[in-house]
C-alpha cells in the first residue's frame, strides 16, 4: 500500500471503494472522504507530498473519517461520477455515498480549516438523508430522426470552439481533442475545402510544437496556457494513440513529410517506453516531472526517468493497436499489420471472458468503452486481414454489449455493468456520449456484414437518442458527427476474388474513408466476375477492375450525399 503514495501520505488510512465502506460510515457516523488520484498527475503527488502529509491532517482525517483513495485510471466508472473538475479531486460523502462538498488540490493551512468545518457539518442529521442524490438529468427517451444538418450543424459547434489564433480548442486549459480534429478530417475527405484544412494544420502544427517532447518523443497531456507552451508533463497511452492516428491522416490528406515525422516519432516513443515486449501488452502512461522535462537529452541520461504505470487497461491497448494498425497500413509498413494481430491475440486472451471485456486483467469490472474499443479493432482486422477469427469475436462482445449495456428505457448504452456492490452515485446510469456515438459506426458496420438486424437497430435506436439533444454536448458531439457520416451515407466495399489478398494495394486508399467498410467473397450467383464491387443501399454499381475507378467512385457518392439537400 505505501508505495501508492507520495510523501508521508501513506500513513492515512486508506480504504479502497468498497460497500463495506459505506456501511462503516453509517455504523461510526462518520463522512467518507474520497481522494480521487492518478500515478501520472502531478498535483496529485503534490497534495500527497504537501496537504495529506501534514501531520495534524493525517490524525483529523484517521480519527473523523474514513478515508478511500481511487485511482482514477482503474476506476473511471467513479472519477466520472465524482470528478470536481480535475486531478486530485477530494469530495466528502455521506453514508449512502452522496456528495456533501469537494474540490481540487488545497495546500494544508486551508484544508486543515476545511477538515474542521466538515467535522461540524457532519452532526447535521440531514447530510444522511438519501434525498441528498444528485440526479442526473442529462438524458431524455425522446428520439429524432438522424439527419444530415445535424454533421453540419456539429461541424459548426466545432468551428465555433476553434482558436483562431493558436489552433486547437477553446482557450485555456487547451487539450488536444482527437475526437475533434479527427471529425475534421473526415469532413476534409468528403467536402475538400480549404478552411477545414486550415484549421487541422494549424491545429496539429501547435500541438507539436508545444506538446511534443522533441528529445525523447511523445506528446504530453496538455497546455495549462491557450498557445499550447505550458504543458502539463505526463505522457498517456491514449493521448498518444489518438495523436499518432490523427497525424497519420494528416500526411495520407495533405502529402506533408511532417506530418509523417511526427507520427513515426510518436510510435517510436510508444513502443520504446510503453510497450512491454514480453506480455506484448501496453502500459497506460508515464509520470510527468517538470524538472526532467526541461532537460536536454544528455542530461536526461543522468537522472532518474518518470514512472511508468506498469498497468495494462483493456481501452487504452485497444485503442492504441487499432492507431498502429491503421498507421501500418496506411504508411504500407507490412511488420506493424503482424504486430496488431499479436497484440490483439494477447488482449483476447488476457481481458476477454463469458461476460465480456475487462477493464484490467484480474478484476471483474466490466467498463463500455473496454467492450467498444475492443469491437472496433477486431473489425478492422477483419476488413483488413479477412480473417473470420475476427469478425466471429467482434459478433461475442457485440452481443454482450446489447446484454450488458444497453438501457431501453434511454435507448443508450451505460457506461458500465451494475453490480450488488454499486452504493451512491454509482448507482445512477450515466450514458457517455463518445462510446454511445462510437457504437453507433461500429454496430452499423457489424449489422452490415453479418447482415445482423439486431444490430443494425441498435445503431439506429443510439443514433435516433442522441441526435434530439446533440448540440448540449458542444464539441464533443464531434464523435457523433463522424458516426453520422457513416450511418447515413454506409458504403459497402466488395472484394470479390479467389484470392482474398488480391486487392490488398486498395486496402491503404479506402481505410481513409470514414464511412467505408469492407465484405470479402469469391465469386459466385450473385457477383460472378471478380472484381471491386461498390455497393450504396443494396445496390451495386458494376464491378471496378482498378483501384482508381473504385475510388473515383466512392468520391463521387460522397460527394452527392455531402452536397445534397
Amino acid at each position: 500500500m505505501k508505495e501508492r503514495f507520495r510523501g508521508e501520505s501513506w500513513k492515512i488510512n486508506w480504504n479502497d471503494w468498497s460497500k463495506e465502506v459505506f456501511e462503516r460510515s453509517r455504523k461510526e457516523r462518520k463522512l467518507v472522504l474520497l481522494s480521487l488520484s492518478a500515478v501520472w498527475c502531478h498535483w496529485c503527488h503534490v497534495m500527497d507530498e504537501t496537504t495529506y502529509s501534514e501531520p495534524e491532517i493525517i490524525k483529523i482525517i484517521n480519527e473523523n473519517f474514513i478515508p478511500v483513495r481511487v485511482d482514477v485510471d482503474k476506476r473511471p466508472d467513479i472519477a466520472e461520477r465524482y470528478n470536481f473538475g480535475g486531478y486530485p479531486t477530494f469530495a466528502f460523502l455521506n453514508s449512502n455515498g452522496n456528495i456533501i462538498l469537494g474540490g481540487t488540490y488545497v495546500p494544508p493551512e486551508q484544508f486543515k480549516e476545511l477538515l474542521k468545518e466538515v467535522i461540524n457539518l457532519a452532526k447535521n442529521e440531514e447530510l444522511n438523508k438519501e434525498e441528498i442524490s444528485i440526479v442526473r438529468n442529462l438524458y431524455k427517451s425522446t428520439e429524432a430522426e438522424p439527419n444530415k444538418k445535424i454533421i453540419w450543424d456539429i461541424l459548426d459547434l466545432v468551428v465555433t470552439m476553434y482558436d483562431k489564433i493558436y489552433g486547437g480548442f477553446g482557450i485555456q486549459p487547451k487539450f488536444p481533442i482527437s475526437d475533434a480534429i479527427f471529425f475534421l478530417e473526415n469532413m476534409y475527405i468528403l467536402t475538400n475545402q480549404q478552411g477545414i484544412k486550415m484549421m487541422i494544420c494549424k491545429t496539429l502544427d501547435n500541438i507539436y510544437n508545444g506538446l511534443f517532447d522533441k528529445e525523447e518523443g511523445g506528446f504530453f497531456r496538455y497546455s495549462v496556457t491557450r498557445d499550447w507552451n505550458t504543458p502539463h508533463y505526463e505522457k498517456m497511452l491514449d493521448t498518444n494513440s489518438n495523436l499518432l492516428l490523427a497525424y497519420t491522416n494528416a500526411y495520407i490528406l495533405f502529402h506533408d513529410d511532417k506530418y509523417l515525422k511526427i507520427a513515426e516519432k510518436t510510435l517510436e516513443y510508444i513502443l520504446n517506453k510503453l510497450y512491454d515486449k514480453n506480455e506484448k501488452l501496453f502500459f497506460g502512461s508515464q509520470d510527468a516531472d517538470e524538472e526532467y522535462y526541461k532537460l536536454k537529452l544528455d542530461e536526461r541520461k543522468k537522472v532518474q526517468e518518470p514512472i511508468v504505470d506498469k498497468t495494462f487497461y483493456a481501452y487504452q491497448n485497444s485503442l492504441c493497436t487499432s492507431s498502429i494498425l491503421r498507421f501500418g497500413l496506411l504508411t504500407n509498413k507490412e511488420e506493424l499489420l503482424e504486430l496488431s494481430k499479436e497484440i490483439t491475440y494477447r488482449i483476447v486472451e488476457k481481458f476477454l471472458d463469458n461476460k465480456g471485456v475487462k477493464h484490467l486483467i484480474n478484476e471483474e469490472l466490466y467498463l463500455l468503452t473496454d467492450n467498444i474499443y475492443l469491437l472496433k479493432l477486431l473489425l478492422e482486422l477483419y476488413q483488413i486481414t479477412s480473417e473470420k477469427e475476427f469478425i466471429f469475436k467482434a459478433n461475442f462482445i457485440a452481443n454482450k454489449v446489447i446484454e450488458n449495456f444497453f438501457d431501453e428505457n434511454f435507448s443508450l448504452l451505460k457506461d458500465k455493468i451494475e453490480t450488488q456492490e454499486d452504493v451512491g452515485l454509482l448507482k445512477e446510469p450515466y450514458f457517455p456520449i463518445h462510446e454511445n456515438a462510437l457504437a453507433i459506426a461500429e454496430f452499423k458496420i457489424l449489422g452490415k456484414i453479418l447482415d445482423n438486424e439486431i444490430f443494425l437497430d441498435l445503431s439506429k435506436k443510439i443514433a435516433s437518442a442522441l441526435s434530439s439533444n446533440y448540440q448540449k454536448y458542444s464539441i464533443f458531439a464531434s464523435q457523433l458527427g463522424s458516426s453520422l457520416i457513416l450511418y447515413l451515407n454506409p458504403i459497402e466495399t466488395k472484394l470479390i476474388s479467389e484470392q482474398e489478398t488480391k486487392y490488398k494495394s486498395l486496402l491503404n486508399k479506402l481505410l481513409i474513408y470514414p464511412n467505408i467498410f469492407i465484405v470479402y467473397d469469391k465469386p459466385n450467383e450473385i457477383y460472378p466476375k471478380e472484381g471491386i464491387y461498390i455497393c450504396k443501399d443494396k445496390l451495386c454499381y458494376p464491378p471496378c477492375k482498378e483501384d482508381n475507378e473504385a475510388i473515383e467512385l466512392i468520391k463521387k457518392i460522397n460527394y452527392d450525399f455531402i452536397n445534397s439537400y
